[in-house]
């Protein structure tokens, strides 16, 4: 009787603890999340690891071993946003972290794999009389801008949002009193995060306007004559799996708002989905590469040998055309320059 007076005086919003029931994700749903960051971390971990240990290796080096170590990185920030987006009960602090690890995460990741695949579309683009280097320093710089710019956005979406916390009970009952009954059957809730929506709309615009410069950067250097510097397809596969993942997942959350275990799910899979498809295609082929090819051959590849025959064939074909064969020496001249880019931090672009 109690629960049903203040439900009628002072609203749903009003009711004491002892008259709602929360609905919480099931167990195995979270241990499924437990077990997905932590494989998920543990592969990105590894690819540090071979990163660490063949930074001077001709591949690893072309690939710029600072950005690849500052995109897994960004990797294992997605991943641990997973963590506390699971974390129960569900707090302004817990909600706000994952708010910012998922969107710094992000940025760094991706950031770092585009600025390096613009330095490659700068140098290749480069005309004889307009030369200039663009150190790691340089993109750094670029990097560490975009990273200040997205921390402001987020600064501004905590003012917006005010002294209102962003976690809420949603009640999946009817919000009337029951007038038949003089019983009061506990109300389910669900706990959630309650953003503003114009910090949701300006963290989605930025994201998606990350996606399209690397889409863009992916279509630029698809022609790159250099086999190491050209990453057009390792991208192209980052971004098909990003926009099927979006595709699915974001209305898929939309509708599974009150179905806390699918949301978890939901959200974990995706994650999980997008940083081992972009993690694995951009560096699985590097390693693959490695393992297969002497570094003699691998130079070759590159056009930083002008011993063709170490070329392996089954790579770049037994035949080229002539105006392939008169590019040879540029894509020597190319390759130096990319590689003179960070010669002072002692990795390349």
């Amino acid at each position: 009787m109690e629960c049903q007076l203040v439900q009628m005086l002072h609203g749903i919003q009003a009711l004491p603890q002892q008259c709602i029931q929360a609905v919480e994700a099931k167990q195995w749903a979270w241990v499924i999340n437990i077990v997905l960051v932590a494989i998920g971390t543990v592969a990105v971990v590894i690819v540090l690891g071979v990163i660490a240990a063949y930074t001077h290796h001709p591949v690893i080096a072309s690939a710029s071993p600072l950005f690849c170590v500052t995109i897994c990185l960004g990797a294992i920030m997605l991943l641990l946003s997973n963590i506390t987006s699971g974390t129960l009960p569900v707090s302004s602090s817990s909600c706000w972290s994952t708010a910012w690890l998922t969107t710094l995460g992000f940025s760094l990741m991706f950031g770092a794999l585009f600025f390096k695949t613009w330095r490659v579309t700068q140098v290749f683009s480069m005309t004889s009389t307009s030369k200039h280097i663009i150190s790691n320093v340089d993109l750094a710089v670029r990097l560490a801008a975009f990273m200040l710019f997205n921390v402001a956005l987020l600064a501004v979406w905590m003012v917006i949002q005010g002294t209102t916390s962003p976690a809420r009970k949603v009640f999946q009952a009817p919000q009337q009193c029951p007038s038949a009954s003089l019983t009061f059957t506990l109300l389910p809730y669900v706990d959630q995060c309650d953003y503003h929506p114009a910090g949701l709309y300006a963290i989605g615009l930025v994201m998606a306007a990350v996606i399209a410069w690397g889409t863009m950067l992916a279509y630029r250097t698809r022609n790159v004559p250099l086999l190491l510097f050209n990453e057009s397809k390792h991208i192209a596969i980052c971004m098909y799996t990003v926009a099927i993942v979006s595709a699915l997942a974001v209305p898929t959350l939309v509708a599974m708002v009150g179905n806390p275990t699918v949301s978890l799910l939901i959200r974990t899979t995706a994650t999980f989905l997008l940083v081992l498809a972009c993690v694995g295609s951009l560096f699985i082929p590097k390693f693959l590469i490695m393992s297969a090819y002497t570094i003699a051959e691998i130079k070759a590849m590159d056009g930083s040998t002008n011993n063709q025959q170490t070329r392996p064939p089954s790579v770049l074909g037994d035949h080229k055309p002539a105006s392939t064969q008169m590019r040879t020496g540029a894509q020597g001249n190319f390759s130096s320059a990319i590689r003179g880019a960070a010669s002072t931090t002692g990795s390349t672009a």
